[in-house]
């Protein structure tokens, strides 16, 4: 059984889903989604959203406004889009999604999306969608509390218009100071994803 829920309002919603699969479209406000068990899927859109995908693999997206995703259990699938995002995959192989027309100019660091918990032992991907090649990826680690020490990768590309940030990957450098990210924590993924 699938639920469908759409919503288009400026006030804020609480949506509570299923153990089913759910398809829930927000509004514009701000916006609490627990999604519960099953293949969820969840769209922001323009509000500043919380989403939690729960139990099941789901796929959430942020849409325009700050958003902070959670995917839960499973191997989920979260793309901040537009905005100032942190995405946060919890247990299971989960993809973390960027495109470069909501990569975030170098000089606007402080508004970059923000991943809070890849880990590659689990089978945690970054996804590149069309318009970035995993050769044209730079890895920068950074030092994200002024504490002396980097902790965190910071993910650019270079564009026509400048080198642009795609995240700050949090807890990606190890004791030497060196990031853990490489090639092979990305993928390229198919033009028609979105």
């Amino acid at each position: 059984m699938t639920l469908t829920v759409t919503y288009d309002s400026n006030g804020g919603q609480n949506w509570r889903g299923t153990d089913d699969i759910d398809v829930i479209d927000c509004g514009s406000g701000f916006d609490l989604v627990f999604a519960g068990g099953g293949d969820d899927i969840v769209t922001a859109n323009r509000g500043s959203d919380v989403i939690d995908g729960g139990d099941g693999s789901d796929t959430l997206r942020g849409g325009r406004g700050q958003d902070f995703l959670i995917g839960g259990n499973g191997d989920d699938f979260l793309c901040g889009d537009f905005g100032t995002d942190t995405l946060m995959g919890g247990n299971g192989a989960d993809m973390f999604v960027f495109r470069p027309e909501t990569a975030t100019p170098l000089a606007n660091l402080a508004y970059a999306d923000i991943v809070l918990d890849f880990n590659a032992a689990q089978g945690d991907k970054i996804g590149l969608t069309a318009g970035i090649a995993i050769a044209e990826i730079a890895l920068q680690v950074i030092d994200t509390d002024a504490n002396g020490q980097a902790d965190a990768t910071l993910v650019k590309f270079s564009a026509n218009n400048g080198d642009r940030i795609l995240a700050v990957v949090l807890g990606t450098v190890n004791a030497a100071g060196q990031t853990t990210l490489s090639n092979a924590d990305f993928i390229t993924l198919p033009n028609n994803i979105f």
